[in-house]
Formats: structure tokens, sequence, C-alpha cells
């Protein structure tokens, strides 16, 4: 008699724990991402609200083996706009809002945009060039290599030439 009563609860056990299977597991990815400047300036928002959505469907339409687990540290969570290079070389962050005009120091090629004697108001224009020049002038992008990083290509997003945006 035991039998036929633990029958039912056994089968019911396995009908739920087959219909409660969890989802292929995808590898999860730990970035930090990091700015000095809150969310209220464009380079900020253009990383919260365009860059991480953007990485997160392009993984999820890559196949969804994996999941970036995002740590976003905005407004000098993490240190200020002249940390941010400094903490992507130590590895406090992964990805950092870096601000050319205030790492000279270490970076005083990229000023070639702030001391042209000529300018423009349109971002799109003066992205285009600063792309042409990191193309013609490998210096431009081997200057980011003591500090271990890449060089950057956020400003490519406020003109939607980035894949990510």
């Amino acid at each position: 008699m035991p039998r036929l009563r633990t029958a039912p609860f056994l089968g019911a056990l396995l009908a739920l724990s087959v219909s409660h299977q969890p989802a292929l597991a995808q590898e999860p990815i730990p970035l930090t991402i990091s700015s000095g400047y809150p969310t209220t300036f464009i380079w900020a928002a253009t990383i919260e609200d365009t860059f991480v959505p953007a990485v997160d469907k392009y993984i999820r339409e890559s196949g969804g083996e994996y999941v970036v687990n995002w740590t976003e540290a905005y407004g000098g969570q993490l240190g200020g706009p002249a940390d941010q290079a400094e903490l992507v070389e130590i590895g406090a962050a992964d990805i950092g809002n870096v601000v050319i005009p205030v790492e000279q120091d270490i970076l005083p090629l990229e000023s070639v945009a702030f001391v042209v004697p000529f300018g423009t108001g349109d971002v799109s224009l003066a992205t285009e060039a600063v792309h042409t020049l990191r193309e013609s002038v490998p210096e431009l992008n081997a200057a980011w290599e003591p500090v271990a990083q890449l060089p950057p290509y956020a400003a490519e997003c406020v003109s939607r030439t980035a894949w990510w945006c």
C-alpha cells in the first residue's frame, strides 16, 4: 500500500523537476565599466544607455553562450575623470571612460583634437577626422599600449559609426 501513496507523489515531483529545468547555462563574463562622470554627461550616458545594452544584444544575437555580468560604476564611484586609464591599467575596471584632456601626461598624442588651430561643432565630422588620423598615424594607437588599453572609440557612438550604436 505505501507504494500506491508514494507513486503519485513521485510522479508529480518528477513532472515538476522536468518542467523547471533551467535553460542552458550561459558562461558569465564579469566586466566592470567605469566613468568619472555621472550619467548626466553625454559620454557616461552613452556608455550606460547605448554601449552596455548593445554589447548585451550583440552577445545574445551571437548565440547566447555568454552573458555579461556588468558592474557599472559611474559618477566617480571608482575614480574621477583623470583616474580612468589607471583604473583599467591596474585592473580595477575592465572598461574606463578615459577623458583625453585630463590624461595628457600619459597620452600626449591624443591632444591633437585640442591643439589644432581650427575645430568644428559637428561631433560626427570631428570623430571621422580623428578616426582617419588613427588609421594613418599608427603612433596614436600605439600610445595606448603602455597603459594596457585599446584606443577610445566612444565618440563614434555619438556619430552612430560604431557597430555597437
